[in-house]
């Protein structure tokens, strides 16, 4: 069984509302986030590792927040690194904070994934939390809406019936969207 604070929070986070005017990343043609480039990724990882340094750094150490962001800094490498820079930039970073924890940033974080284009996976999530009885949009979660686009095929397949609860979609899940594993520290 998982206890991290990441697989809770993938299912969970808070209701969020709007703050940005920018137009979404660009699109690949297959619907999914574009090839990074290098210095994408190298924002992203900058960006992440900051979050992850501050979260180490704050009175009683967060480990479960530590490991979400270490989780963040290999999914810049896999996942949407251009949702990832965009979702970061609307946290407060003085603070350690995450995507479900956003605070003044959830106005934010809310106006960048409505700004989203639909996308299977946005659909998959979204279908998968309807299934298990529960509403839970892509903008108020951690972890899936900044998986890789090709996450959605497993995604429709790992969760089930089985698997309404964070812990055992993490369970479910992991072995089929490898980037997964990186949110699992101590596991």
């Amino acid at each position: 069984m998982l206890r991290s604070l990441p697989a809770r929070l993938a299912l969970a986070g808070l209701l969020l509302a709007a703050c940005r005017d920018e137009d979404p990343p660009p699109q690949s043609p297959d619907g999914g986030a574009p090839d990074a480039s290098t210095s994408d990724v190298a924002r992203c990882v900058e960006l992440a590792t900051h979050f992850r340094d501050h979260c180490a750094d704050a009175n009683g150490e967060d480990d479960a927040r530590v490991c979400l962001w270490e989780g963040y800094v290999e999914l810049c490498r896999t996942g949407d690194t251009a949702l990832l820079i965009a979702a970061m930039e609307c946290l407060d970073d003085t603070q350690c904070r995450s995507f479900s924890d956003a605070n003044e940033g959830g106005a934010c974080l809310d106006a960048l994934h409505a700004a989203q284009p639909a996308s299977a996976l946005r659909d998959a999530i979204e279908a998968h939390c309807a299934a298990c009885g529960q509403t839970c949009p892509a903008s108020q979660i951690e972890i899936f809406p900044y998986l890789p686009a090709s996450a959605a095929t497993a995604l429709e397949s790992c969760g089930g019936a089985d698997a309404c609860t964070a812990d055992a979609f993490f369970a479910a899940c992991t072995p089929e969207i490898a980037p997964l594993a990186s949110f699992q520290c101590g596991q």
